[in-house]
């Protein structure tokens, strides 16, 4: 009987992994437009873990980034496409994972976090390079004391940043620290996550 049980979970199982396998080969297909107004082009095959896309209007430049800190210049988008690496962690400093990424007038902006190896926890940055300058040279705009970071599936950091339309103010959005609001060492959410905070736009070093 036991064996026949081990064998039937075995059994659901696998159905279950192959079912959740058919889902995300569904969700990984090639996208297509609902409405004649509208058109799907396929520009570039972007690098792995690839998390967000920037367009700059003041240039015309459209940039992509990875959750690993990479960033890249899509160039020539409206023709030719072709990606250019332009920075990675070793240069910006955000190491363990990079998920915001927003550019304004010239200026790319990046967001992300960074685990202190020593204990659990993890801590917060804004950074900034001029596009001009080859290579990228980084400022930090603002970072974060550290905070605990959560042992569940998902610890949500720092993940998206966005520039008001005035260019006055960064809008910096932290996710909750754990996956779906369980308790972990204690403490559910701490007063750096699940937030969404506002920055001068021309913050520097701001703790």
């Amino acid at each position: 009987t036991i064996l026949f049980m081990i064998k039937k979970l075995l059994l659901n199982t696998t159905i279950i992994t192959l079912f959740l396998l058919k889902i995300n080969f569904n969700l990984c297909r090639a996208q297509s437009s609902t409405r004649g107004d509208v058109s799907v082009t396929r520009l570039i095959t972007v690098a792995g873990l690839g998390v967000r896309i920037a367009h700059d209007k003041s240039t015309d430049k459209m940039y992509y980034s990875t959750h690993d800190g990479n960033i890249y210049e899509v160039q020539n988008f409206r023709t030719t496409p072709t990606a250019l690496k332009i920075s990675d962690k070793n240069a910006h400093g955000i190491v363990t994972q990079m998920a915001g990424l927003t550019v304004h007038k010239g200026v790319i902006y990046i967001a992300g976090s960074t685990d202190n190896t020593a204990d659990a926890n993890v801590s917060g940055a804004i950074k900034k390079a001029v596009l001009t300058t080859n290579p990228l040279v980084w400022s930090t705009v603002a970072y974060t004391e550290q905070y605990p970071k959560s042992n569940t599936a998902f610890s949500h950091r720092i993940n998206a940043i966005e520039i008001d339309p005035a260019g006055q103010y960064i809008y910096l959005n932290s996710g909750s620290k754990s996956d779906h609001g369980e308790q972990v060492g204690g403490l559910r959410d701490v007063p750096l996550t699940a937030k969404i905070f506002r920055i001068p736009i021309n913050a520097n070093n701001l703790y």
